[in-house]
């Protein structure tokens, strides 16, 4: 596809809804991390582009840059870092050179280095994860968000994500085409193992494709929950989640895919989803259930019955139920699941001693666990199921 397209070309409303969400999210961010921290900071593109679109001025580099400079400008006496490394990568030589030019305008700026590398991104990244004057970006504390957004499903070999996201401050956001992958594997093509096993990282995909049969919907949703299950087998990565981004026609493009080991991460990137206008050519839909609408906080009853068919029968504590809504629901906390559950009676909370908590409220620090009973009693309101 990329062949295919102009140097500089005009922009789907998908791709400028993604655009909207990373600036969305890098103006969340940039302020914590730049403000938490004093050594460098690291951003990423790995698919860098020309910098901006016929119908759009602003691509990614060019997004996030004007991001990091506005803070730079209002607010400088609550940046700390010392170094912004802006490193952008780009393999087609026209729109390297188009990049360069966009990019041009913020070189001169103080604490913002911006690099750019002109080559496959598997190949630059390997050379930066390997450089060991970049050794505390890769494998330090510091701040480090990777940006991949790829034409098609090939060319991220998941052992440089892998390497990436080894750092205790890393986050990745990845262009995941779940469609590609299976046509991939369907196609057969003349690398079409090596092109699995550099995506995943391992054979695991046999064992998940093996049951789909002709089906490309299914091998799609099983590549995607595969991918989500890889990147939270990494030590230390916590938090994943999947946007659904479909075009005006209601059919889908690709997955937004975040993973970070931060929860103030991903609930600031679901905020950052939540900004977005979804009165456009596009829309959205949750990936793991596949809703077509995000974010839409009526939907409180048909996620708290995910959640009651997750835990019933068992007692779970608050931690793990916050952690369920931020990786399988579009919402940033339980509680309006849990509220919901609790007045159809389906489950009991206990409260940590000397605690008292009122009925269907659900603060944090003041529940110990709760019970998903098995058989409901009477409901307090009509059953929501």
């Amino acid at each position: 596809m990329a062949n295919n397209l102009p140097t500089i070309w005009d922009a789907d409303p998908h791709t400028v809804a993604k655009i909207a969400i990373l600036k969305n999210y890098l103006n969340a961010w940039f302020p914590i991390v730049a403000s938490r921290f004093s050594g460098s900071l690291a951003y990423i593109d790995g698919f860098a582009g020309p910098g901006s679109y016929r119908n759009h001025s602003e691509g990614s580099p060019v997004a996030a840059l004007s991001i990091f400079r506005s803070w730079l400008e209002k607010e400088p006496h609550k940046i700390k870092v010392s170094q912004i490394l802006s490193i952008f990568i780009e393999a087609d030589s026209k729109r390297f050179a188009a990049l360069n030019e966009r990019t041009g305008e913020f070189t001169k700026i103080s604490r913002l280095n911006v690099l750019t590398k002109q080559g496959e991104f598997a190949k630059c990244m390997e050379t930066l994860v390997n450089d060991t004057s970049l050794a505390s970006i890769f494998s330090g504390g510091q701040p480090l968000l990777v940006f991949a957004d790829p034409f098609g499903g090939t060319g991220i070999p998941f052992r440089l994500f892998e390497k990436c996201l080894g750092s205790s401050g890393s986050e990745l956001l990845l262009n995941f085409d779940a469609d590609g992958i299976a046509r991939i594997h369907a196609g057969k093509n003349r690398k079409w193992e090596q092109q699995l096993d550099e995506v995943f990282g391992n054979r695991d995909w046999e064992g998940e494709f093996k049951a789909c049969g002709t089906s490309l919907a299914m091998k799609a949703e099983r590549a995607l929950g595969l991918y989500k299950k890889r990147l939270l087998a990494i030590p230390g990565v916590d938090y994943v989640w999947a946007f659904e981004m479909r075009g005006k026609h209601d059919r889908s493009n690709y997955y937004l895919v975040f993973a970070t080991r931060n929860r103030l991460g991903m609930e600031k990137m679901k905020e950052a989803m939540r900004q977005l206008d979804r009165s456009g050519g596009f829309c959205f839909s949750d990936a793991y259930f596949n809703q077509h609408v995000l974010f839409r906080e009526d939907d409180a009853e048909a996620f708290a019955k995910r959640m009651y068919e997750r835990f019933i029968g068992t007692s779970a504590t608050y931690k793990e139920l916050d952690h369920f809504a931020l990786c399988d629901t579009p919402f940033t906390n339980p509680k309006k699941m849990l509220e919901c559950l609790s007045r159809s009676g389906r489950i009991t909370v206990k409260a940590n001693p000397g605690e008292k908590v009122r009925v269907h409220t659900f603060p944090e620090k003041g529940i110990h666990s709760v019970l998903f009973v098995s058989s409901r009693p009477v409901a307090i309101q009509p059953d929501l199921f």
